[in-house]
């Protein structure tokens, strides 16, 4: 089992465990910093973010007072990005760490969510259900949901069989499924750059 760091840049391959596709386009050799966003996302008011949304180019802040999103692209610098989550959630990282294996560093947050970063850079994040994380996409993938909700999401969804389980994309969102059932529930959600184990 090696540990590497994940690139994709495909619109239907996304990988934390590595989503299958039938040519992912998978940097492992993680040289060279990612592809910046063009402007960071400014920090929103205080008091205006009621919540945060899992996207696949990143995350979205749900602004409370107009229903509005902000994204907060791949791409965005750490600092700021931290920043700006310590702000939405209201207190900092709960731990930060450095995975020397895949040259990444990752922020763990109290709501179950791990961001990843290369180069001083938000490059990525994961959620599984050993942190219980009720985080979702806008349009309600998370975890728990079940393989036929998912695949009623209104998002185009690929599941495949692997080395490391069933796995599943859904546009840029990438993750694992209990089992291949129809009532299989999602264990494991990433998007973006994150290190694994394989």
């Amino acid at each position: 089992m090696s540990i590497k760091f994940m690139r994709n840049f495909g619109l239907v391959c996304a990988v934390f465990l590595l989503a299958a596709c039938d040519k992912p386009q998978v940097d492992e050799t993680s040289e060279g910093p990612p592809v910046a966003a063009s402007e960071p996302s400014p920090a929103p008011a205080e008091g205006t973010v009621s919540s945060l949304n899992l996207d696949g180019d990143g995350l979205r802040l749900i602004d409370s007072n107009s229903g509005g999103a902000r994204a907060v692209e791949f791409g965005t610098n750490k600092t700021e990005f931290l920043e700006m989550l310590e702000k939405v959630t209201g207190k900092p990282a709960v731990k930060q760490g450095n995975n020397e294996d895949c040259g990444a560093t990752n922020a763990v947050w109290s709501d179950g969510l791990i961001t990843w970063f290369q180069a001083e850079r938000f490059v990525g994040w994961s959620i599984s259900e050993d942190q219980a994380s009720t985080l979702r996409t806008a349009n309600g993938i998370g975890l728990g949901m079940t393989r036929t909700e998912l695949e009623n999401s209104g998002t185009v969804v690929q599941v495949t069989e692997s080395s490391i389980g069933i796995e599943f994309s859904a546009g840029n969102v990438a993750g694992l499924l209990n089992s291949s059932n129809a009532d299989a529930n999602i264990s494991n959600m990433w998007a973006g750059q994150v290190c694994i184990a394989r």
